[in-house]
C-alpha cells in the first residue's frame, strides 16, 4: 500500500458498509477485495477499487486481474466456490463480474471499456517492472 495513491476514507466507510457480496449477494463471510490488486498497480482503497465478494472468491481472485480471474472460471472450480446451495453457471458469474466491474467503472467517471483499459494499462506496468 505504501506505492498507492492516498486512501479515499470517505470511499471505503460507503464500501464496507455495503455488507454484501457483490456477486452472490450473500451476507456472511466477506472480505474486502481491491479490485486492481495492490501487489499490481497504484489505485489502492479508491473510487471504482474496492468491492465486497464472498470470502472464498475473493481467495480465489488473489492478485490475478479480475478479467483473467472471470475468464479462467470453470463450472467444477465455481461450484466448489459459492456458498452451500447456491447455484451459477459461469457465463452468469461472468456477467456479475462485468455487472460490478461496470460499477466500479462508474465510481471512477469512466464507461466499463476505459475502465478496462486502463485497469490493463495499470495491471501490465507493474507486471513489466518485475
Amino acid at each position: 500500500m505504501a506505492n498507492c495513491f492516498p486512501e479515499d476514507k470517505q470511499y471505503t466507510a460507503e464500501i464496507t458498509a455495503n455488507q454484501q457480496c457483490i456477486i452472490t449477494g450473500v451476507t456472511e463471510r466477506l472480505a474486502v477485495d481491491h479490485v486492481l490488486p495492490v501487489t499490481k498497480g497504484r489505485w489502492g482503497n479508491n473510487r471504482g477499487n474496492l468491492m465486497i465478494l464472498y470470502e472464498p472468491l475473493n481467495v480465489s481472485k488473489n492478485n490475478r486481474s479480475i478479467f483473467q480471474w472471470a475468464e479462467s472460471m470453470t463450472q467444477l472450480r465455481l461450484d466448489y466456490l459459492l456458498p452451500d446451495g447456491m447455484q451459477m453457471t459461469v457465463a452468469e458469474f461472468r456477467n456479475r463480474v462485468k455487472q460490478a466491474v461496470t460499477v466500479k467503472a462508474e465510481e471512477k467517471g469512466l464507461t466499463f471499456e476505459q475502465y478496462k483499459q486502463k485497469y490493463t494499462e495499470e495491471y501490465n506496468r507493474k507486471q513489466e517492472e518485475h
